[in-house]
């Protein structure tokens, strides 16, 4: 059994696309909601992402003893997908008996500590340079499906409303209106549509990765599945 193996990749992956959707440093949290989503998504299978967690923090735990992690079968079967593997058996065969340590929790108590205090250095660095560079932040908001630059409000920034500029997001995360006829992939094949759902539980779709700008959540790269039972279906009840 290599179910502690199985969870840490799935959490290793999960890192890596959060950070290429531009979460910087994804929290533990945001990979198991992710993995959690892809499970339900791809076998109806539903756990919470605590439970996501706690298998993680099992497999830490154990990854130098004998003993293996229990994994719900559903669940495995949905993370060797989500690890593009056919099977937990084809798993098997290409993961080596001994793999090497999870680069985000394993490291020893005294690497922790110079770690975190290079991490702060960089940080202290950063926002100096930021500081003497860029004395004047600039500030956007959502505007019912875009962002728009604003100036700084007290008001709307304690609401939680103001967002720190983005270039990026300002001219290309857009909330779209799609139906059947909507292009959803390249020529190539590559997603050009992300979704999520709204605080009242609808399908949203948007232009671009990154958070949900009403709900905070990680938007998913659209799907063919999600596509026939909830976009070119006519009943989108099924979400809320």
């Amino acid at each position: 059994m290599a179910h502690k193996y199985l969870i840490i990749k799935a959490f290793e992956k999960a890192f890596v696309e959060l950070e290429q959707q531009g979460i910087k440093k994804p929290s533990k949290q945001k990979r198991a909601e992710l993995l959690s989503d892809y499970v339900k998504e791809v076998s109806d299978f539903h756990l919470g992402e605590k439970t996501y967690r706690n298998y993680y923090n099992d497999a830490v735990k154990k990854l130098e003893e004998v003993d293996d992690i229990q994994i719900n079968s559903e669940v495995v079967a949905g993370l060797c997908a989500y690890l593009n593997y056919k099977s937990y058996q084809e798993f098997l065969k290409e993961t080596p008996l001994q793999i090497k340590k999870s680069k985000f929790q394993l490291l020893k108590p005294h690497q922790k500590y110079s770690w975190v205090l290079a991490l702060i250095l960089l940080c202290v660095t950063f926002f100096i340079v930021a500081y003497w560079t860029h004395p004047e932040q600039r500030w956007m908001i959502w505007n019912e499906d875009h962002y728009e630059e604003v100036n700084f409000d007290p008001k709307i920034y304690k609401a939680g409303m103001l967002e720190i500029y983005h270039e990026e997001n300002l001219n290309n995360f857009k909330k779209l209106k799609v139906n059947c006829d909507t292009r959803f992939f390249s020529a190539e094949g590559d997603v050009m549509v992300w979704y999520g759902k709204s605080k009242e539980g609808a399908l949203e779709c948007f232009t671009a990765p990154g958070l949900h700008p009403k709900t905070g959540k990680t938007l998913k790269k659209i799907t063919h599945y999600m596509i026939d039972k909830y976009i070119c279906s006519s009943d989108l009840d099924d979400l809320k």
